[in-house]
Formats: C-alpha cells, structure tokens, sequence
C-alpha cells in the first residue's frame, strides 16, 4: 500500500500499488476501466486518472479547482505500479500476481457463486470449457466469450457444472451482469492461468514445478504462446489409460488432481530421457 497524506486535512490515505492490494469494490471499479481503455473507450491516462478516484475511496466534487485537477493529476502517477513495463519503460501488461477470486458472489435474481480461491473447487472439465472462451476473448474481444467464460464459473449454490446450462444463462440471464464483474473475473482467470503455466504449489510439503508439464520436445517445433485444445487431447489420453476413469470421469476430476498427475507423468518421461543418455553416453 502506497501512504498519502494530507496536511491540511490531517489524514492518511492509502492506495492499493496492484490489483492483489485491492478490495472488492475496488477490483471491481479498476477492472471495468481496464476494460474500457481495452476497448480504447478511454486513453492511458485517463484510465489512471480516473482510477485514482476508486482506488483511494474517493467521491467526484462538482466544484472543480485547479489544485485539485494537479493533485489528481500527481496521485494518477502511481497507477503506474498497476502495470508492468520493458526495459525501456514500454507498457508490456498488467500485473497479476494473485489467486484470490476477489468478487465470489454475483446477485442476479438468484445468488451465483465464483470459483473459491486458487480454482480450488474447478474441474478439469470445467477448466478446460473456459480455457476455450478464454482464448476467443483474448483474441476477438467477443463480449459473448465474456459472457460465456463467467457463466462456465458461476453457478448457484451446489450446482454440478454443465456446458448446456451454461451457455443457456451466458446468451440469457448473464446479458445483464455489470462489466465490473465479467472483466474481473477475466482478470482472475488471467491470473490463475499464469500460475498454473508458471507457478508452484506444495504437495505433502515438497515443491511441484507447474512449468515442466508444458516443457516442449527439442524436437518439437510447434510454437504455441497458450496450451490451447491441446488440453483436450489431455482427456482423451487420460481417459484411454482409465487413470480417471472415462471421458467424463476425467472432465468431472478436479483441476488439480489432474494437474499433479500430469506433473507426474511429465516427470518420469523427463527422467527416463535422463537415464536413457546417461546409458548410452556409458555404452559409449
């Protein structure tokens, strides 16, 4: 948190420095003007501009001074630390770093209820649906996959995910949910797909690298930024090995079941690679 005084007044603010610093209120604001300047709605500056405003609590005046215009104007320069730069101070991204599901409830008529925290209770099946939308978004910024995406992830209170139920409520009820709450559940998604390309998690208090499952063959010159509908073909194998069962057992197994074996599939290919040049550089 970033400590803002002001004398005259003799308080403190604090401003969150990145989106992990947030409350829900302000994810939520944050992540609909990230949105906007997505949609070039909105320049650069003035998304930090206006962010300053949400970001530190405050409400609009309708009296408007030159002093207050600079003092805005200053605490807008560190909105800066929201994003992440290049070497040359290029705008390169945002910054997410968190696991939180910082907006859990969505109230539309009924309660609809997000992911827990780290995708804790997401299927593999389910993980899977939303990686498509997912991908679509990032590449059309088709508002439908927007749409789609929350509603694969927010269901009523135990309700089983299903892909029909789903897509019915994404083209009906989910036409109305504030683009606060679709966007910062994208950003969520966003961020937990980083982590489980990249991140590591504890198992039985040892240190499972995420990253190896996706190690490509260095004979492998298929260039991929995102695994994509290569996960699916994940399902098929695993359902063909009856690790998890059939097709839609697999689908129904929770993200990070599947997730620590496939880590542990990947590690005894990669050590049996090892051993196999260990033998032959020793027959030779």
């Amino acid at each position: 948190m970033i400590a803002i005084e002001i004398p005259e007044k003799n308080k403190f603010l604090y401003m969150p420095e990145n989106l992990a610093e947030c409350d829900a209120k302000q994810y939520a604001d944050f992540s609909k003007l990230l949105w906007m300047a997505q949609e070039k709605q909105i320049s650069y500056d003035q998304l930090c501009y206006m962010a300053v405003y949400p970001l530190l609590n405050l409400r609009k005046s309708k009296k408007k001074s030159p002093e207050k215009y600079e003092n805005i104007i200053r605490l807008s320069e560190y909105i800066d630390n929201f994003f992440d730069k290049d070497e040359e101070g290029n705008f390169t991204g945002i910054k997410l770093e968190f696991t939180k599901n910082y907006l859990p409830k969505y109230r539309l008529f009924y309660s609809y209820y997000g992911p827990d925290d780290g995708f804790s209770d997401v299927t593999f099946g389910q993980y899977i649906d939303g990686l498509d939308e997912y991908i679509y978004y990032s590449k059309t910024g088709d508002i439908k996959s927007l749409r789609m995406l929350f509603s694969i992830f927010y269901l009523k209170k135990n309700e089983v995910y299903n892909y029909r139920i789903s897509k019915k409520r994404a083209e009906g009820i989910f036409r109305y949910v504030d683009i606060r709450h679709l966007y910062g559940f994208f950003l969520f998604f966003s961020s937990m797909q980083s982590f489980v390309l990249q991140g590591e998690i504890m198992v039985m208090g040892n240190p499972i690298d995420l990253s190896i499952i996706f190690t490509k063959d260095e004979k492998d010159t298929f260039e991929s930024t995102i695994p994509g509908t290569g996960f699916r073909n994940i399902i098929t194998d695993m359902a063909e090995s009856q690790v998890f069962g059939p097709y839609k057992g697999v689908e129904k197994t929770n993200l990070w079941v599947v997730l620590i074996r496939l880590y542990e599939l990947k590690k005894k290919e990669l050590d049996d690679k090892e051993k196999n040049k260990t033998n032959d550089s020793t027959r030779a």
